[in-house]
């Protein structure tokens, strides 16, 4: 004999699945579309840590909608790097043409993501 399902089952179901949605929605994430060259020319650039303030950047730029992007305090806190590794790795940017940097003090900063022309390497 078959077990009668609830059909309250059912609707109990659609609200923890769009609840699981908008928990997944409102987690960070990098918005798109990102220039892979000049993805592969940070890592070139400064290796590692270039790539991740790289990213971050990026991050900064899909969430305030523009080029040139407010380099905070708490957000370079999020990167969990020391402080003279980040200034390194945003040197690394500058030097490769892919960011322009205005300090403008008080650990802010405007950073303007560049997109140079990257040669393409073939295999």
């Amino acid at each position: 004999m078959e077990e009668e399902k609830d059909p309250f089952d059912a609707v109990v179901d659609a609200a923890e699945a769009r609840t699981a949605l908008r928990r997944r929605a409102m987690r960070d994430f990098i918005k798109g579309p990102i220039d892979w060259p000049w993805v592969l020319a940070a890592y070139k650039a400064g290796g590692q840590s270039a790539l991740l303030v790289g990213l971050s950047l990026w991050r900064l730029k899909g969430l305030q909608g523009a080029d040139v992007v407010v380099w905070e305090a708490a957000t370079k806190r999020q990167l969990d790097m020391h402080e003279r590794t980040r200034r390194r790795a945003v040197a690394a940017l500058k030097q490769a043409g892919l960011v322009s940097v205005e300090d403008r003090g008080g650990g802010h900063g405007l950073i303007t993501i560049l997109l140079p022309e990257i040669p393409h390497e073939r295999r």
